[in-house]
This record gives structure tokens, C-alpha cells and sequence, in this order.
């Protein structure tokens, strides 16, 4: 009777480890499948220690991202953030993303203000990768009801620390390459598109390390605006400057008649 009893439990015992151990691995979560958007919201609705726990699953899903879906992963991160900068690179940390971040101090004048445009300046490194990202983000309260020419955005850095090795946009709709003439001077400038609705995205240039310095980056933000009427959607005009706030190149808008401006600057630096 004891030797049936006991070839009664050991058969209960297999039983549900067998049902048991596919459910537990089921509970792993699978985010291969999202998108670049869907996942950073993921990762902010985390806490830490559920990053943690599904640290593979992430790294994994992380690793997958082409160039361009990992840039718009930081983008979306950055403008989404509603805690603390230190809290989301901490947390980024075991899932094999370096990041520095900071969001701009707001300022503003009429029409579109400073102060309605979320601005922010970041570094981001993937595990494995040979290059830091230094990604501008931005992302618009509100619509222009007045633009002029488009907007103009640079990435700047110091050209004796960092060497430029690439450049990416997010959706060509609101973002276009404006000039990369002075990329060996430490500037890359772009076009925003502001007179189409909901104008936020992203801008990136790539950077490998030429000394181990401190690589001082940063990122200019130049809004115009028509003072008359709503104009076309044409270019801004520019001029290089020889010297920026980052060591290298920068540039300076020379606006039209009717046209009037701001700008905000955003700025960080990497130990690398």
C-alpha cells in the first residue's frame, strides 16, 4: 500500500512539473515584435526591476532595432519621460543602452513659442556598437499657424574628439539632410518642416572616438516664423560661423524681411 502511494505522488509530482514548466516560460514576455515607439513606452511603463527581470527579453528585442529603429527607440524614450533623466539611464543600463539626457530650459516669444516645443540633446551608445549617437529631439505643444521658412536644426560637436561617421533622420515628412559640408568641422544642420501638422521627430549623427577627451556635443534649434503672412515652404538662409559652443563649427540664420525667430540650444557631454 506505502509502495503504491508513493508511485502515486512521484507520477503527481511529473505531472505538473510538466504543465508547470511551459507556463513559466510563457510568462517571459516576447517584445521582438513591437515597434520602436511601442518599446520605449514599454521600458518607461517598467519599473527597474521588472527591466531586470526580463533583461534578455529586451536586450534581445533591443538588439534587433536597424540603425534608424533605434534612434526613433531614444527619441521616443527622451520626449516620453516624464520622470527622471538619471532613473531612465539607470534603468537602460543592464538592457545594453548607454544614454545621456537632459531636457532644455524653456524660453519663449510670440507665435509658436520656445516654451511649446519640447527640445532635448542625447548621447546613446547600443552594447556591441563602434559609435555614439548624438540624437536632437523634438516634439511641438502645438501647430505653427504662421511658418516661414522651414526650421533649422544642427548637431554640433568637438571635431579633435569625435569623428563623424554617419548621419540619419526620422520621417523624411518633417525632417530633410540640409547641409553636411562642415561635417569634418563638427556641424551637421538639418531642415524641420514646421508648417506640417505635428512636426515632431528626430535628427542623429553618428560619432566614433578620435582621443579619449571629453566629447563636448550639442544642438541648435532655430524656429522662424512670418510676421506678415503665412509664406511657402521654402529653405532658410544660413551663414557658418568658424567656432560654435562645442569646440567646432557652427552657423547663424539670416532671416527675410517678414521673418522673425528663436532659437534654443541644447547640450551635454560624453565620457567615453
Amino acid at each position: 500500500m506505502k509502495k503504491n502511494l508513493s508511485s502515486i505522488i512521484t507520477c503527481a509530482v511529473l505531472l505538473t512539473s510538466v504543465f508547470i514548466a511551459p507556463i513559466a516560460d510563457a510568462a517571459k514576455a516576447d517584445f521582438s515584435g513591437l515597434s520602436s515607439k511601442d518599446l520605449a513606452n514599454k521600458v518607461l511603463s517598467l519599473s527597474s526591476k521588472q527591466v531586470k527581470s526580463e533583461q534578455k527579453s529586451l536586450e534581445s528585442a533591443i538588439a534587433k532595432l536597424s540603425d534608424k529603429e533605434f534612434d526613433s527607440f531614444i527619441h521616443n524614450l527622451v520626449m516620453a519621460n516624464k520622470g527622471d533623466d538619471k532613473e531612465l539611464k539607470d534603468k537602460l543600463k543592464p538592457i545594453g543602452v548607454e544614454l545621456e539626457t537632459k531636457k532644455n530650459d524653456r524660453i519663449g516669444p510670440t507665435a509658436i513659442e520656445a516654451g511649446d516645443l519640447n527640445f532635448s540633446v542625447s548621447s546613446a551608445k547600443r552594447t556591441g556598437e563602434s559609435f555614439y549617437r548624438l540624437i536632437a529631439s523634438w516634439d511641438p505643444d502645438i501647430s505653427e499657424v504662421y511658418p516661414a521658412t522651414y526650421d533649422l536644426v544642427s548637431i554640433e560637436w568637438d571635431p579633435k574628439v569625435g569623428q563623424y561617421y554617419s548621419s540619419n533622420v526620422g520621417s523624411t515628412s518633417y525632417t530633410t539632410a540640409r547641409d553636411g559640408s562642415k561635417r569634418l568641422e563638427g556641424v551637421y544642420l538639418f531642415n524641420v518642416h514646421d508648417y506640417k501638422l505635428g512636426f515632431g521627430s528626430y535628427a542623429a549623427v553618428y560619432v566614433t572616438k578620435k582621443t579619449n577627451s571629453t566629447l563636448e556635443y550639442g544642438s541648435k534649434y532655430v524656429h522662424t516664423y512670418d510676421t506678415v503672412s503665412w509664406s511657402g515652404n521654402f529653405q532658410a538662409n544660413f551663414t557658418w560661423e568658424k567656432l560654435g559652443p562645442t569646440g567646432g563649427a557652427s552657423f547663424s540664420l539670416s532671416p527675410s524681411m517678414t521673418e522673425k525667430s528663436w532659437q534654443v540650444w541644447d547640450d551635454g557631454a560624453l565620457e567615453w
